[in-house]
């Protein structure tokens, strides 16, 4: 009897330390935004958030407010809907949000890459370089040159011929500033007695169209990726990208 019932009591608290281990048991602490744990351990809300995430997210903010936190694959992750509330969670110490931590479990999570001490001071170095004293001035006008050939190249004497192009103020926003960056960091293409000035700038244009379609089919992944909520069949989709 007595071995029967330390196995009984075995299994019990393997069954209840596995039911700890898929967050069962959570609850929401005093000062903590609203827990939503979803009706499926340890899964949570994570086949409605790969199924439409966007749809969801509205959901849960209509439910929760702003500020939620949700169960999904495991991880309880919090989100902030209103965008001027992200200064006072960024200027919290260290202590309270760790964003080294996160941002090098992203990183593998996404692109495999484990993170090796002294990244974040070469970041640093980098960026220090580049975007302050006169490395800022360069890249400004790095910036202000490729925005001037990217959205003014239809305007002058023969712009009465073309046809006007229309799309969303987001979406043209976005290709805008994604190309200009990219020529920015990245260099455009020379000009010399070979190619002309126009060619040129042609080519620039024509080279960042394109490779901003190849980022935007990765753009729509990534979220999902992030959240290791991809399905296998994306996942191979994201590493072809």
């Amino acid at each position: 009897m007595a071995p029967l019932l330390l196995i009984l009591l075995t299994l019990l608290v393997a069954l209840l330390g596995g039911l700890y281990l898929l967050g069962v048991f959570r609850q929401r602490r005093p000062g903590e935004p609203p827990l939503d744990k979803g009706l499926i351990p340890w899964l949570g809300h994570v086949l409605e958030f790969r199924r439409n995430t966007w749809k969801f997210l509205d959901r849960m903010k209509q439910k929760h407010g702003d500020v939620f936190t949700i169960q999904l694959a495991g991880f309880y992750i919090t989100f902030i809907q209103d965008p001027m509330s992200f200064g006072a969670f960024v200027k919290e110490s260290r202590d309270k949000l760790d964003f080294r931590k996160f941002a090098a479990h992203l990183v593998y999570r996404v692109f495999g890459y484990i993170t090796v001490e002294g990244d974040h001071e070469s970041l640093n170095t980098s960026s220090n370089r580049h975007l302050k004293g006169d490395g800022l001035e360069v890249m400004t006008q790095a910036m202000m040159s490729s925005l001037q050939n990217l959205m003014l190249h239809n305007v002058g004497p023969c712009s009465d011929h073309m046809t006007w192009r229309e799309d969303k103020l987001f979406a043209y926003c976005y290709n805008i500033v994604f190309r200009a960056g990219y020529l920015s960091l990245s260099g455009n293409e020379p000009f010399n007695s070979n190619i002309s000035e126009e060619k040129a700038k042609e080519k620039d244009r024509a080279e960042s169209e394109a490779l901003y379609h190849e980022f935007r089919k990765y753009d729509q992944l990534f979220p999902r990726l992030a959240y290791g909520v991809l399905p296998p069949k994306k996942q191979r989709e994201a590493k072809r990208e």
